[in-house]
Formats: C-alpha cells, structure tokens, sequence
C-alpha cells in the first residue's frame, strides 16, 4: 500500500514537472513573439487565402508607451483669428449655426472666415475668393481636397483623384516648403495646436487640364459650352496637415464603423490651398484642446495589433482579395461616457474590391480596423469606449 502510494506521488510529481515545462515553453513563445521584429513576423506567418499584408513595416513606428487625455474641442478667439488670416477690411460679421463669421474685402478681392464653435466644432474655414477669377471654384472641378484614399467618384471618374498629382514637387511660385512654413506660421499665430505636414500635392495646370477634361466628358454637351481656360497661374498646393499630441498624428479620416453622428469626435482634419497669392483656402475642424493626463501605459505592440486584426479576419472566408493596406499608431477621440478622451490605438486601412451595380466597374473600398492600442480591443465608434 505504502509503494502505491510512493509511485502514485512520483507519477504526480512528473506530471506537475511536464506541466511546468510546458507553461514556461509557452511563456518562453510568447515573450518570442512580443519580441519579434514586425517585418520578421509578416515574413513567417501563413495568411488565408485571398488576405494580404500590403504596407511597408518599416514605415510603422514602434512606440512603447503613451498617454490618454482627457480632451475638449479647440475655441478660436475670432478677433485674434481675423486679426492673422484676413488681409482686407471688415466689411460685415455675422453669426451662423456653425459660429461666429467675418466679410472682408477691397472690391477685387473678397474673404470668408467662419469660426467653428457651434454645430461643426474645433477649427475654421477660410477662402480668399478674387471675385473675376475665383480659382477656389475651378479646381473643385479637378480635386477632392478631403484627406483619405480616394473615393468611388475619384476611382470612377478620375477628375477628383488626388494621387494624379505628384507630391512634394515645387511649383514655379513657390517652393512647397516655404507654402508649409508659412502656412504653418499663420496657423500657428491663429491659436492651433501643434501640427505636423502629412503630405503636400502640387497641382500643376497639366494635370488639372486633364482632369477638368475628365469632369467634361461626364457632364456632357453643356458644359462643354463654356469650358474654364487654365494656365500656369492657377497651379497651387494642397497641404495636409494633423494635429500632433506626443509626436503621435491625431487620425483624419472617418474610421468610424457604421453611421456617423455629427456631435461624435472622429476625424481631425486640416486642409490648405496655397496658390502664388498665399492661402486662399483653410478647412479645419476636430480640433483639441489637451486637457488633464488621464493614463499613461504600455502599449501593445505593432506585431500584437497585426495579429489581432489577422484572427478577427480569419473568422470569415475572404471571397475578394483583401488588402491590410497601412498601419499606423494614431490618437483618437472617444466619449468615455459623458468625457471625450484622446487615446492612442493602432489603425489599419483595409482594401477590399466592391462592383458597382449601375456600371459593373470594380473599384477599392476602404475601412478602417482600430484597436485600443493600451487594451488590444476594438475600438467600432466614437461612443463608449475605452
């Protein structure tokens, strides 16, 4: 009776042993794992059919730690914003749902400013507008200014796309750091916050030629009546710029699954005209003001957040090529109940291929897949997350 017992204890003792081994070879894997280079684990691992991981890892910032804030919407003083953006005299101010608004102008020459504190909230729009050649509306017939990839309009009809024109190349007026210096100065000077150019596009008059061709020939016999001339005077740059909070861009794109409320914290966007006149045009709004340190933690990293975003799209046969197209570490506004809070998260642009019923042409769609980047849970909306 007694050796039974002995052996029974043994038997127990190496299985206790096993056990133990196993869990620190499981532990051993998965510190393996946290520590492995991104670039290294998109090389090892076996992806479904038709998912693919597109981006560049090397562009993918590895950040070990941030810090969540509690946030409020960015107030302007309009006397002070008037006092840097408009370069003629008050002819008229006003009130409009969206805030406080001013007119200026010298008869060849009229400006708009409209401050956001009211329905659109965090930032302002301004155009100089010259009243016998207004350039601001010939080139919404060649460009969608709105930051993002491009939508099913540039994809279909081609004269809003954007990424026709080159990047950072200069302009005979200008060169396309001194548009960003001073652009950025008299932001600056008007109370924004820290910002960081994102990306700058020359419109050059070939190009735009060519896309307000583009925008003819969907309008048919009509428009072609009375087309707009060009030349090199109407050649521009659009700016891109994001709000900065601890060397981390603010998202400024709409990421938001489902349908967006216009009160909800999503995009932060800040986007510029600079012609051989200066600014001729500014679109801001989802501006922040930082307000108290909330947290401040570790953060999953860059190998983690792939891989969840990997097992949430292993749940589903992909029947389409699917492209993780980008990732970056971004801040984005949530409420947290009734606070609205900064916090940091790991967003992923996600390509898939759509058929438009009317005209059988296939074009990209884009989401966005967010993750709490202090939790590793997915952030779907704006409301009630954390």
């Amino acid at each position: 009776m007694v050796k039974k017992i002995i052996i029974l204890l043994i038997c127990a003792g190496i299985i206790l042993l096993t056990a133990g081994c196993e869990g620190d070879e499981q532990n051993s894997i998965s510190n393996d794992s946290q520590k492995i280079a991104l670039s290294e684990y998109i090389e090892s691992i076996k992806l479904p059919k038709n998912l693919f991981v597109t981006f560049d890892p090397a562009t993918v910032s590895e950040i070990a730690s941030a810090k969540a804030y509690n946030i409020t919407w960015l107030k302007l003083e309009p006397k002070k914003t008037a006092k840097h953006l408009l370069r003629y005299n008050v002819l008229d101010t006003y009130i409009y749902a969206e805030g406080p608004g001013f007119k200026a102008g010298n008869g060849k020459w009229t400006e708009y400013l409209n401050i956001y504190d009211g329905s659109v909230k965090g930032g302002l729009a301004y155009s100089l507008v010259n009243d016998e050649n207004d350039l601001l509306t010939k080139l919404s017939y060649v460009i969608n200014p709105s930051p993002g990839l491009p939508d099913g309009v540039a994809q279909t009809l081609g004269y809003a796309n954007k990424m026709d024109y080159s990047v950072k190349k200069n302009l005979t007026f200008s060169t396309y750091e001194e548009a960003v210096s001073e652009t950025g100065k008299v932001l600056t000077a008007c109370g924004f916050p820290t910002l960081a150019m994102q990306e700058v596009y020359s419109l050059d008059v070939e190009t735009m030629k060519a896309h307000y061709q583009l925008y003819i020939n969907t309008r048919g016999k009509d428009e072609a009546k009375d087309q707009i001339q060009w030349s090199k005077d109407d050649e521009c740059y659009l700016i891109h710029f994001r709000q900065i909070v601890d060397d981390i861009p603010l998202i400024n794109v709409l990421w938001e699954n489902g349908i967006q409320r216009n009160w909800e914290p999503t995009e932060t966007q800040v986007s510029v005209f600079y012609s051989k006149d200066g600014i001729i045009n500014v679109q801001a709004r989802g501006l922040y003001e930082l307000g108290q340190e909330i947290r401040e933690g570790s953060l999953i990293s860059p190998t983690d957040a792939l891989q969840i975003v990997l097992d949430d799209y292993k749940k589903a046969i992909q029947t389409s090529e699917t492209k993780i197209f980008s990732m970056e570490l971004n801040y984005v506004g949530i409420y947290h109940g009734k606070e609205l809070q900064l916090v940091p998260a790991w967003v992923f642009c996600i390509s898939h291929p759509i058929k438009l019923k009317e005209t059988n042409e296939v074009i990209n769609e884009y989401t966005y897949f967010v993750i709490n980047a202090f939790t590793g849970k997915q952030i779907r909306t704006a409301v009630d997350n954390g």
